[in-house]
Order: C-alpha cells, then sequence, then structure tokens
C-alpha cells in the first residue's frame, strides 16, 4: 500500500461508536418484565403449592414451602401467614404470633382462596382455639366485605369454642347466597338448637344419644343422666378429668362406645350396692357400659378378685398341656396341706367327676394346686399379660386393669395367688379380659370407649380402632372353659345358679373375696353360644358372691331384656 494513499477498510479508531436504539431498550425491557412476571408467579405458585398441602392436612410439607415462599427475594412476607396457620394447627401459638407480625409490618397479602383453605383446616382439626387466633389475624388484613365471605366459617371456629353469641353475630353476616348454602343453613339449626337448649354435646353414645353436655350458662361440663354416671365424675370434677384428654377433643363431639340402654340396666341392677359394672362386646373390646357408685371409678376401682381368677388359671392349665385326669373325677376335703400352711375351702366338697364341676362348685383345692403344677413362671406369665401394673391411657380419666402386688414366694403363696386371693389386685375393667378371651377364642381385645371424634360440623377428623391385646390361649382351651362357665350356672351346686333366666343361656364365675362381710366379684357372658356381651361386677361388701353377686347378675340380665334385647341374640 502506498503511503498517502487511503484504505478501504477503516481503522477501529476511526469506527463510529452507535448507541443501542430505541427497539433494543424495549426489548430488555419487555424480557426484564417477563422474567419479573415470572418470578413472582413462582414465588405464587411456591405459596399456592404450600396452601394445598395444607388442605390435604400435610403439615410438615405445607410448613416446608410456606417456608422457601418466605424465603424467596421480593416475597415481602408472603408465607408468614402460612407458617403461622402451621404452627397454630401444631399447637404453637407464640410461634405463630410471631410469624403475623412480620405478615403484618411487611403487609404481605393474603388471597381470599388461601383465607378459606387455611380457616377449613382448622375446622377440619377440631382446632378451634387456634383458628380463633388465625381470625383475628384476618381481621388486620381483609376488608369487611372479604371477611364476609367467609362468616360461614368464622361461625364455626365460635361455635368450637363454645361462644354462641360470637356464631351467631358471625352467621348474620353473610350474603344472601350464602345463606343459600347447605352448610350454612346446617350450622344455622346447630347453633339455634344448643342456644335453645343451652348447651352443646360433647359426649355422644353408640346411637348419638347426648351423654356429656357443655353447659353454656354455667361455663362447666355436665352429664345428661348424672346418676348413671356417678362413679366417673369422682372428686376432681368432670371438667378436672377431661384435662387428662386431648384438649381438642373435648371441643368436638366424642363418639363413644356406651350404649345408654345398658347404661341404665346396670345401674339399675346394681341397685343400692356401692360398687363397680362393666359390660363390653366381646369381640371388639367396645366398653358398652361403664357404671360405678359414688366414689367407685369403674375403670380403675382396684379389689382383690377372688375365686374369678380359677377361670384364667384353668385356661393357662390347659394351654400348658396340663393334664386334667390328675383333678377328676376325685374326692376334694375342706382342707389341704400345701407345704407348711393349710389352704381351707369353703366347704367339703367331696367327689367332683369333672373339672367343670369343679368350675361350677368353685372348688378352692382343685385350682389352687393348678396353680402349684404351673409354677410361677407359667400361671405368672398368664397373669402378668393383664395385670401388669400399668395406668391406661384413652379411657375416662385413667384405666387400670390391676397388678401382682407381691411375687409369691411359697407354693403356698402360688395357690392362694391362682385362686385370686392376696397378692393380686384387679379392678371391673382387668376382669373383664378374661370373659372377653374366652368369648373370643382366647383373644383379649383392648377395652375401647370411643370410637371417632368429629368436628362441630360432624366431619370425623380422628379414628379409634379395635386393637388385640394378644392370644393367651387357643380356641380349644377357650370352648372348654367356656363350658365350665356354663356349668357354673346349670350345675345343681352350681355357684352362679341363682343368676339362671329362662330366656337366655349364660356362661359365669362368682368371686368373693375380702375380709367379712366380704366383697362380691362376678365375671360372665351371654348369650352363652354366641355372646353380644361380656360382664364383670364388684360389689364393695356385697357378701357372698353366690347370694348377692348372683342376684345382681340375674337383674342385669332382666334389665338388658326389658331395656335392651338385642343383646340378648334376639
Amino acid at each position: 500500500m502506498a503511503f498517502g494513499k487511503k484504505s478501504k477498510f477503516p481503522s477501529y479508531s476511526s469506527r463510529e461508536r452507535r448507541r443501542p436504539g430505541v427497539g433494543v431498550l424495549i426489548l430488555v425491557l419487555i424480557v426484564a418484565a417477563v422474567g419479573w412476571f415470572g418470578y413472582k408467579k413462582y414465588i405464587s405458585m411456591s405459596y399456592n403449592k404450600a396452601a394445598a398441602f395444607l388442605a390435604e392436612g400435610s403439615y410438615d410439607q405445607a410448613e416446608a414451602a410456606f417456608q422457601k415462599a418466605a424465603k424467596l427475594p421480593f416475597s415481602n412476607g408472603l408465607g408468614q401467614d402460612g407458617l403461622g396457620a402451621v404452627d397454630l394447627l401444631k399447637g404453637d401459638r407464640e410461634a405463630a404470633k410471631a410469624h403475623f407480625e412480620i405478615a403484618l409490618e411487611k403487609k404481605s397479602s393474603i388471597s381470599k382462596d388461601t383465607a378459606a383453605v387455611i380457616l377449613d383446616s382448622f375446622i377440619d382439626q377440631g382446632r378451634y382455639d387456634g383458628g380463633k387466633v388465625f381470625a383475628d389475624f384476618l381481621k388486620d388484613r381483609l376488608s369487611e366485605s372479604a371477611l364476609e365471605d367467609h362468616a360461614v366459617k368464622l361461625a364455626a371456629i365460635c361455635l368450637g369454642t363454645r361462644d354462641l353469641t360470637g356464631a351467631v353475630e358471625q352467621l348474620s353476616k353473610a350474603g344472601p347466597q350464602l345463606q343459600k348454602s347447605r352448610r350454612y343453613q346446617q350450622l344455622e339449626e346447630k347453633i339455634n338448637k344448643y342456644k335453645k337448649e343451652g348447651r352443646v354435646p360433647v359426649f355422644l353414645d353408640r346411637k348419638g344419644r347426648e351423654v356429656l353436655a357443655f353447659n353454656v350458662k354455667t361455663d362447666d361440663y355436665e352429664f345428661t343422666s348424672p346418676r348413671i354416671f356417678a362413679g366417673w365424675q369422682g372428686d376432681e370434677g368432670i371438667a378436672a378429668l377431661l384435662e387428662k384428654m386431648d384438649p381438642v377433643d373435648n371441643q368436638n363431639l366424642v363418639h363413644t362406645t356406651l350404649d345408654l340402654d345398658l347404661q341404665r340396666a346396670a345401674q339399675r341392677s346394681m341397685g343400692d350396692y356401692k360398687g363397680t359394672m362393666i359390660l363390653s362386646d366381646p369381640a371388639t373390646g367396645d366398653v358398652l357400659a361403664a357404671f360405678g357408685s359414688k366414689g367407685y371409678n369403674p375403670f380403675s376401682y382396684a379389689f382383690e378378685p377372688g375365686s374369678v381368677m380359677k377361670v384364667l388359671t384353668y385356661a393357662l392349665f390347659l394351654e400348658d398341656g396340663g393334664d386334667t385326669a390328675r383333678y377328676a373325677p376325685k374326692k376334694y376335703p375342706s382342707a389341704i396341706k400345701i407345704g407348711e400352711d393349710t389352704l381351707w375351702d369353703w366347704t367339703e366338697q367331696g367327689r367332683l367327676e369333672t373339672v367343670e364341676e369343679g368350675m361350677a362348685v368353685s372348688c378352692n383345692l382343685m385350682f389352687a394346686k393348678m396353680g402349684v403344677e404351673l409354677t410361677w413362671p407359667g400361671l405368672g406369665k398368664g397373669f402378668t399379660r393383664f395385670f401388669d401394673g400399668r395406668r391406661l391411657p384413652g379411657l375416662w380419666g385413667e384405666g387400670y386393669y390391676g397388678g401382682i402386688l407381691e411375687e409369691p414366694a411359697t407354693d403356698y403363696d402360688l395357690a392362694r395367688t391362682a385362686i385370686g386371693l392376696q397378692f393380686l389386685e384387679t379392678s371391673a375393667l382387668g376382669i373383664l379380659l378374661i370373659p372377653g378371651s374366652v368369648a373370643n377364642g382366647g383373644t383379649a381385645m383392648t377395652p375401647r370407649l370411643f370410637t371417632h371424634f368429629a368436628n362441630v360440623e360432624g366431619k370425623t377428623y380422628k379414628e379409634a380402632g379395635s386393637e388385640t391385646l394378644g392370644r393367651l390361649f387357643s380356641e380349644r382351651v377357650a370352648d372348654k372353659v367356656m363350658t365350665s362357665m356354663v356349668a357354673s350356672l346349670t350345675d345343681k351346686r352350681g355357684t352362679a345358679r341363682r343368676s339362671k333366666v329362662d330366656f337366655v343361656e349364660s356362661a359365669m364365675k362368682t368371686g368373693t373375696s375380702g375380709d367379712r362381710p366380704f366383697n362380691s366379684v362376678m365375671i360372665g357372658l351371654f348369650p352363652a353360644e354366641d355372646p353380644k356381651v361380656a360382664f364383670s361386677l364388684f360389689l364393695h361388701n356385697g357378701g357372698k358372691c353366690e347370694y348377692n353377686g348372683a342376684v345382681v347378675a340375674k337383674r342385669l340380665q332382666e334389665s338388658v331384656r326389658e331395656l335392651a334385647p338385642e343383646y340378648l341374640g334376639r
């Protein structure tokens, strides 16, 4: 290239600096706007996903999703309301308030749909105290018109906290369209009914009848028929006993296994005796009735069981392969020596042809010797399956089956333990497991008082299924034991013969324990062929069970025929 000749390729330094045009700026703004819109939508989607988890009752997943939304840049507090709701549903009110304070400070938005989901979560789970806290939070977030859309939900929360006046006020704010909804009409009907009657039902029997209610006038709990639940109340009062249950359940409808007709039958048959009586469905363990006179809690009052334990001793002996030919036919005196001590019977039994006859006459010597033959490891293994000293939740206050007071040290001690004397204490709840196992082919069912729990709108939020305590003996053994219990009524010397009625065949076993004038203890089943009811009873100072306990058992069957004949298999 010659010097001075202009190059056809301009150098960089000579290149013009071009400024971006308007079109490029618009494009950049559009991209930024789309990105921002997408990001905001992503935040919103995270929040809505959290609300969906909450609606499903998946609290942990909802908490994680709300936390994710709250931590995203520029979320401006979105998700704090949801985190507060989850904390309330888990029972942590202080943590919930901290989240609500952040939401109020940042003035984060909450949609009407999300508010509805959260309110329904409190109602569905029956957690109205938490729902009230959230409702107060909403009043600072939503307009009056927006709150009106939630009037029915807010009314349900008020009803759950027993605020009938507040419930009526909230319903009055519902718009015309909302008032046409089935949910509104059903809730209005309930609120008006409760307000007129002055009480809100808490416990219902298996047929939906009111057992226990909250009196809105006295601000206290009361039984609909106090006399038939005298033993339930105790010195602490109803409210104190309810505190031992989940406080959430006490604000809802507790569906029990009880049958008020059988509860009345139990109370009527006990008459003026002090003591306890429990009836159950042996197939499920459902407590059908639990009566105790004043001061005698049917679920926990403990006593010496006496001869009803012979049924369990006999079953364990058979299950262990014991040879009954060694015990019958045989002649039995009034007493025998065991070690250095003498074990007495009530009378000289004479010749007993079968073990069934021995059970019928309640021969102390026969079943005491079976216990000694089993040894304590054999007998104790069976006894402690039931009577292990545990206090049991899930019943009214606390349940108690019983316990071994002292491990028998000698054969004589073991003999007395085998026939239910001195070394063992039980309760009506505990000895009820014995006939229940016999009726159920050797398997004991855990006593159950509650079936399910429903919120104020009748929706179930928790169920309590039947549970087994395990198999103690085989069906073959159960059949033989059942036969021996039937003999207690049919044998001419049977100690339960005074309980026999002509309208149902039953199976029973009497027991007498304690010091004079003695306590009566009894267990039984009816109908014997296909048992619908297992029962146990304890009469303090009731005298010999052969006389007084047997009469009470007869009255029980007669009362059931009159008040609840379906339990007799008819």
